[in-house]
């Protein structure tokens, strides 16, 4: 439900009526604005106490947590591997953005695939790469590479700034769109993604503009154990495999960020896969 915000007005008012569910009902619709409430309370030329607005972002964040922990199992149900994938992450990008866009990662990964069919580009990995890493400028965040947002594939999208595995999330679920198969490959410390192309494993790591792996550079990888590409397809990561190595990324980001709430969620999460052991990013 969309919070109508000519009703705050008459919210506010109620916030100190003697009734106790009266102001439990009006705490719910003002969390519901999530954190558009400031900014809408300065529009209006409207005023919280600091000890009201404190309490309805609280409200606001562990119903949050609540909607995101009661619907988790949803994304299970789904048919097919890049549909739950996708299902998944758009929870956790609904959650992340605070429910103001809910669904917007299904519209963001819809558009990009539009505007590549309409490029004249080469339609296959390669060309998708160009797009994606050159043109559309999505690339590694290296100067917030902690920051619990760059698992969130809409932030992601927007900003053109993310993570190995959040920017190969992009990539393969832009590419199940035009038709091509792209898996995840659960490299230690750096996800990438991989695909097939006349027969021969192809390694793309988006963390570093859509670069493409031969055995010369892998070897730099993981200098001095050598490795060759073909070796990576025994790395290709599972739907569970992959969620659980996003999870373990923002159990990490919350950690270093001091959110306990946060990373207990997730950590919580993480309990309800089944059988899957993966690293962080």
């Amino acid at each position: 439900m969309i919070p109508d915000p000519t009703q705050i007005p008459h919210l506010l008012r109620l916030l100190d009526d003697d009734t106790p569910e009266v102001r439990e009902a009006v705490v719910a619709q003002l969390a519901l604005f999530g954190e558009d409430l400031p900014r809408e309370l300065a529009r209006q030329g409207l005023e919280m106490t600091p000890e009201q607005l404190a309490f309805v972002r609280a409200r606001s964040a562990a119903a949050a947590r609540e909607r995101l922990r009661n619907g988790w199992r949803s994304w299970m149900a789904k048919e097919g591997d890049k549909e739950q994938l996708e299902a998944a992450l758009t929870l956790i990008a609904d959650y992340q953005g605070g429910g103001r866009r809910p669904g917007a990662l299904t519209h963001l990964l819809d558009a990009l695939a539009g505007e590549f069919r309409g490029m004249g580009l080469q339609a296959d990995v390669r060309g998708l790469s160009e797009f994606l890493f050159a043109q559309k400028q999505l690339a590694g965040a290296k100067d917030d590479y902690y920051n619990p947002r760059n698992s969130d594939l809409v932030y992601v999208i927007e900003q053109k700034r993310g993570i190995p595995i959040s920017l190969a999330l992009v990539f393969m679920l832009v590419g199940h769109r035009l038709g091509m198969s792209i898996d995840g490959c659960n490299f230690p410390g750096h996800f990438l993604a991989m695909t097939f192309e006349r027969g021969d494993p192809l390694i793309i790591d988006c963390f570093h503009g859509g670069l493409l792996i031969d055995d010369t550079l892998l070897a730099r990888y993981l200098d001095p154990v050598t490795v060759t590409v073909r070796d990576l397809l025994n790395l290709r990561s599972d739907v569970r495999s992959i969620i659980a190595r996003v999870l373990r990324n923002l159990i990490n980001a919350y950690r270093a960020a001091g959110d306990q709430e946060d990373l207990e969620l997730m950590t919580e999460l993480l309990s309800m896969l089944p059988d899957a052991d993966a690293s962080h990013d």
